[in-house]
């Protein structure tokens, strides 16, 4: 198993299990598809799909239950991304604060103005 398999599962069911959609949002082409889902089925040792001849049409139990597994890494990996974003480019961006008119005019003038100072390329917005 491994990491474009799985991704390949998240896409399967993105697009209502279509080989063809899946192929070429992976860029590969189909029957590496299905060669893929061949091969992950094979490794966990049931079908994962159920399938009117060789089309798939829905996930049986077992594949709802790993697709549950799926999203949790697709999650995950859409966390590390974000974390990497932040880390290369964490000096510029939007600064959103949500505060009371008081919190805003007693406590956080110096709290932002040592951000400012520390971070001048995050721009603040305001509502």
């Amino acid at each position: 198993m491994n990491l474009s398999q799985i991704e390949l599962l998240r896409i399967l069911q993105e697009t209502n299990f279509s080989l063809s959609l899946a192929a070429e949002r992976m860029n590969i082409v189909q029957s590496a598809v299905s060669r893929q889902l061949q091969l992950f089925e094979t490794e966990i040792g049931s079908p994962l799909f159920e399938r009117h001849g060789k089309k798939i049409v829905a996930m049986n139990s077992l594949g709802l239950r790993i697709m549950e597994e799926v999203n949790a890494i697709n999650q995950a990996k859409t966390n590390i991304q974000t974390l990497a974003a932040d880390y290369l480019d964490s000096e510029h961006g939007v600064l959103h604060i949500a505060t009371t008119h008081t919190q805003a005019k007693y406590f956080l003038p110096k709290p932002i103005l040592r951000f400012r100072e520390k971070y001048p390329g995050v721009s603040n917005s305001s509502f």
